[in-house]
């Protein structure tokens, strides 16, 4: 198993936040624990690429909650 965190700033009000989601690989495929906020897709793309991953190569999602720095980039995700 692989653990490879995907670090991912965004700007709001002049702050800056980072999100860390994670891409899991096993033997069953490449997860994607979290996925930052809707206007970090492009970085996320950026860093699966990285990390040797096509997004169309993920085998799951997973969110641990309901907020939008862990699941914002969910719509753009699935369709990307």
């Amino acid at each position: 198993m692989t653990i490879t965190p995907l670090p991912l700033t965004h700007t709001i009000d002049g702050v800056v936040y980072t999100v860390h989601p994670v891409l899991v690989g096993t033997e069953t495929g490449n997860f994607l624990v979290d996925c930052g906020y809707e206007e970090t897709v492009g970085q996320l793309i950026e860093k699966l690429r990285e990390a040797g991953v096509e997004e169309s190569a993920l085998t799951g999602l997973i969110i641990t909650h309901d907020d939008h720095d862990h699941m914002g980039g969910v719509p753009a995700c699935i369709l990307a």
